[in-house]
């Protein structure tokens, strides 16, 4: 593995930890249940704006290519926040690329 996609890696992955960390301070700050629906759009929109992030900083791969890795922060706001948060995310995600 190239150090340049290996150090990208470890970005995102930090990206992804650092919108975890996020979440969690928004949550308890506000005092959101976790069934809530605020709570499940508040996991849309960190997520969405990490996916902002990872759009910006894509992994360069073997013989030129580069992957985009939103997908990642997209699938976990659908999975934590259920279809409101996916949707939030995804939006906010495809408008980054586009």
């Amino acid at each position: 593995m190239q150090t340049a996609t290996f150090i990208a890696l470890l970005h995102n992955a930090g990206l992804l930890a650092l919108a975890a960390i996020l979440i969690f301070a928004i949550a308890t700050h506000f005092g959101l249940r976790p069934d809530s629906l605020r709570q499940k759009a508040a996991f849309g929109v960190v997520l969405g704006a990490a996916s902002i992030l990872v759009v910006n900083m894509p992994v360069p791969g073997p013989l030129g290519a580069t992957f985009d890795t939103r997908a990642g922060p997209i699938v976990l706001a659908a999975f934590f926040g259920g279809p409101v948060g996916g949707t939030i995310a995804a939006v906010i995600g495809a408008f980054a690329r586009w």
